[in-house]
């Protein structure tokens, strides 16, 4: 009996509903009683990876007001994974077919030896055929080592199929874009700064430095390293988002204990105690800053509410 495959179940749930709400069909034609047969007893494969990237809700990053709908960058990865999901099938088809080839071949390779040993009793002929049986076993295990080789090669795609699910799902974490905010162009980002960036067909890790050639030092999801000019980059999402700066200081009164700032003007490190006040460390002496004497701070850290 032919095993009933996921695809297979989820083709003939599909033909069920179309009978079941097509306004041409009449409730007591068979084909109808048929599929609601089939919906009523026939139960859905689990959700695929892909299907599980399609279903993501948009969700809200608070902090920064950063909205994502990543409903378009999501269909694009549940592609590739769809993709590599049927890849991975015919890797492990083809794997239990070389398997079974390679279970007959060593059986050939029995026989061949047993039909060797009867042949090295008999003179003349015999002799011939022992030959001839020795060369086919060298040739039956040539092809052994040749499907096991086969079987390695597959194996090893499998592996870097996972691999690539496991980028797929660092890249659905980190490519998000914030809502009414544009990329800059890459020759204005700062040197220092890491992005996700779309170069010669690929999505790619990169950081900018002070290179004015090729600024763009990138690695791809394989572990290549390549620099690019600006003009070749073109910048998706910063892994790293941008500093706070607070101007105001009412802001800054509001800041719970414990949190850090740095005063932009001169540089000073700041946090703010039990008591409300901003102590930093300057030489040997410790004093206590008064929030109306800042301004602009950057916020190094604050504790999680």
């Amino acid at each position: 009996m032919t095993d009933i495959t996921d695809q297979d179940r989820r083709d003939m749930l599909e033909w069920a509903r179309i009978a079941v709400d097509s306004k041409d069909n009449q409730e007591h034609e068979p084909w109808v009683t048929a599929a609601r047969y089939i919906l009523a007893t026939v139960d859905a494969p689990a959700p695929t990876l892909a299907d599980e990237i399609r279903g993501l809700p948009d969700f809200t990053m608070s902090g920064d007001n950063c909205i994502s709908d990543c409903h378009e960058r999501a269909d694009d990865v549940a592609f590739r994974v769809e993709q590599m999901e049927h890849d991975l099938a015919d890797a492990r088809a083809e794997v239990g077919l070389l398997t079974v080839q390679a279970a007959t071949a060593e059986q050939d390779r029995k026989l061949a030896w047993r039909a060797m040993d009867k042949a090295c009793g008999e003179k003349g002929d015999a002799i011939r055929e022992r030959d001839e049986a020795r060369a086919e076993v060298k040739v039956l295990a040539e092809e052994l080592a040749g499907a096991e080789s086969e079987v390695e090669r597959l194996t090893a795609v499998n592996e870097q199929l996972r691999l690539s699910d496991n980028f797929v799902e660092f890249l659905n974490k980190f490519l998000t874009v914030q809502k009414g905010t544009e990329t800059p162009d890459p020759a204005d980002v700062k040197p220092g700064e890491a992005w996700i960036v779309e170069c010669r067909g690929e999505r790619r890790t990169a950081v900018k430095d002070r290179d004015d050639t090729v600024p763009w030092c990138t690695v791809n999801a394989d572990g290549w390293f390549n620099a690019e000019k600006n003009a070749d980059v073109t910048l998706v999402s910063r892994l790293v988002p941008a500093p706070r700066v607070i101007t105001n200081t009412d802001e800054l009164d509001r800041m719970p204990e414990g949190t850090i700032v740095r005063d932009n003007r001169d540089g000073i490190a700041c946090q703010k105690n039990h008591h409300g006040f901003w102590d930093t460390t300057m030489g040997d002496d410790t004093a206590a800053y008064d929030a109306s004497t800042f301004g602009p701070v950057t916020v190094l850290w604050e504790p999680e509410a």
